[in-house]
This record gives C-alpha cells, structure tokens and sequence, in this order.
C-alpha cells in the first residue's frame, strides 16, 4: 500500500483502511463482483491505473484545445475542491481508483475539502454509469451491503446473488 500512496497522491485515512481489509480482486472471471459496474482493483494495479488515466486526459485535453478552458495543468489548478468535478468528466490527478469496469472507474476524491473522501464513478465517455457520489467510503460499503441485505438498488443496479455469487442487474 506504501507504493501506492506513494506514486499517486495522498491518501485519506479512511480509503488506508478500506485497502488494509482487502486487496481487491483479481480478474473476476465467475467470481462476483462485490460493487456495482466494476470490480475492486488490487492495490498494485492502483499507481498505474491512476497514471495512466492522467496521462490519457492530458493528451486528450492537449489535442482538443478548442473543448477546454485552459490546459490540463490549469484545469487541474483550478479544480483543488473535492466533490467539484472537471469539465467533460475529466479525471483528475487527485482521484484514486478503487474499482474498475473495462476503461471505467470508480474513484475516491482526494482533493481537500467537505467531500474529501468521496467516492464517484467516471466513465470512458465521460457519464456516471447511473451511479451516485457518495460523500465518503464508509457511506458506500453501507450502500452495497443494504443492496445485498435489503434489495436496495444503487443508481442503475440491483444486487443478484446465485449460488452465493454477487453480480449487479441494472435496474429495468
């Protein structure tokens, strides 16, 4: 987790003790999924995951000058407040993913601020994926376990259990 921290952005102490309970999981492959639109990413995926999608964003920035107000690094300036999101749903350098669904992320704001901590979705085409923002971790891991226990949906998704696996339904 150290290498993690250490080659993103600091984190809060809360998303710490998320990931000190687990390691995420590996690549599903008939092994449920414990939240909604993704699987939860192993730690050592994290660094990447998260430089790779500040890379890709900036690239996309600089060749579409014409769809920003500024450039990546003035954007990401301008954006220190979490729960404040970038235009186009950029990813922004102070999110970590936590989960993934093929280009699609799951991610705590680390940004400071009331809603620091947070936890979002960014999709690849710059929506939500029908899920809320919740204001922290502890809120989230509360709505999946109402799902699973009280058949609550969360934003487009149902919990489905078969055969004691998780999987998500979207919501008819």
């Amino acid at each position: 987790m150290k290498r993690a921290k250490a080659a993103t952005v600091p984190w809060p102490d809360e998303l710490r003790e998320f990931f000190g309970f687990h390691d995420g999981q590996n690549e599903v492959g008939g092994a449920g999924l414990v939240v909604p639109a993704g699987r939860l990413l192993q730690v050592v995926e994290i660094p990447q995951r998260h430089s790779d999608m500040v890379e890709v964003m900036a690239d996309i920035v600089a060749t579409e000058p014409d769809m920003y107000d500024g450039t990546y690094a003035e954007i990401v300036n301008n954006l220190v407040e979490a729960g404040v999101e970038a235009e186009d749903h950029l990813f922004l350098p102070g999110y970590v993913p936590i989960a993934a669904w093929d280009s699609n992320l799951m991610y705590c704001d680390t940004r400071s601020g009331e809603m620091r901590g947070s936890v979002s979705y960014r999709s690849d085409d710059g929506g939500h994926l029908g899920v809320p923002t919740w204001p922290s971790l502890e809120a989230f891991v509360r709505d999946v376990r109402l799902a699973v226990t009280d058949r609550i949906s969360i934003g487009w998704y149902t919990a489905a259990v078969d055969n004691g696996v998780l999987d998500w339904d979207i919501v008819e």
